[in-house]
């Protein structure tokens, strides 16, 4: 009984996660028609600004607290940037134009942490 306390604990935070990325892709299909297959590649990037101002990798290391704002400040403007220029020019565009380009700019998110982060993997900041 015990042990499945444990687990149903630690499996809420994951879950939660999960929950997240999956109401991120109903609701940008529910708002502009999109299914945007690039959600968890820019849940990838959240990550990784996270970390980035966590561990000086602009030059400066904040905070937990005003990281996850910076954070937050850099995935919208991330968010606007990815619709002005993917999404936007194809609202009369067909279903597959739209799911092609969800695609394409999945591809170029995850290229594009590769290129910088490199294929190692990082440890963490201590959050709490």
């Amino acid at each position: 009984m015990q042990n499945l306390l444990l687990f149903a604990l630690l499996g809420l935070g994951s879950g939660a996660l999960i929950a997240g990325v999956a109401l991120g892709v109903v609701l940008s299909y529910r708002g502009s028609g999109i299914i945007n297959l690039s959600t968890g590649a820019m849940v990838m990037l959240a990550g990784y600004v996270f970390w980035s101002f966590r561990n000086g990798k602009f030059g400066f290391t904040l905070p937990t607290v005003p990281a996850v704002v910076a954070t937050l400040i850099v995935m919208a403007l991330a968010g606007i940037a990815v619709e002005l220029v993917a999404f936007r020019p194809l609202r009369t565009a067909s279903p597959l134009a739209k799911l092609v380009a969800s695609l394409g700019v999945l591809l170029l998110v995850q290229a594009v942490v590769l290129l910088v982060y490199g294929s190692s993997p990082l440890s963490s900041p201590a959050v709490l």
